[in-house]
Parts: structure tokens; sequence; C-alpha cells
């Protein structure tokens, strides 16, 4: 999973999502864990910066 920042349409996103090949040239395919998310595929020239996630923290409370 990555955490990725990037411009598209003169917009900056910030988005985690995991990183896949796209079919297109030159293009990255963002894809999401939630699979009601459709896939993004953006360009390389769109990125900003990239950083791979090593562990999340998530809270579950029983009562």
């Amino acid at each position: 999973m990555y955490l990725a920042s990037f411009n598209i349409d003169g917009d900056q996103y910030y988005s985690v999502k995991y990183v896949n090949h796209s079919d297109k040239e030159d293009f990255l395919k963002l894809v999401s864990y939630n699979t009601h998310y459709e896939l993004m595929d953006i360009p390389f020239a769109a990125i900003n910066a990239m950083t791979i996630v090593k562990f999340s923290i998530r809270g579950h409370m029983m009562m």
C-alpha cells in the first residue's frame, strides 16, 4: 500500500492505495482496498511524491 500525492487538472490529491502496472504507457494504476471504488490510471508526470505504508493501526472496540 502506498501514499501517493498527485496533481490532476490543477487539483492536488492525496490517496492511500495499492499500486499496479497499467495497460497504458507511462501510467500507474491505483487500486483501492475497497472494491466499490474504481481503478485509477494516473500518468507518471502527475505524481509529486509516493511513500510506502509499512503498517497501519486499526481500532476495534467491543462492548
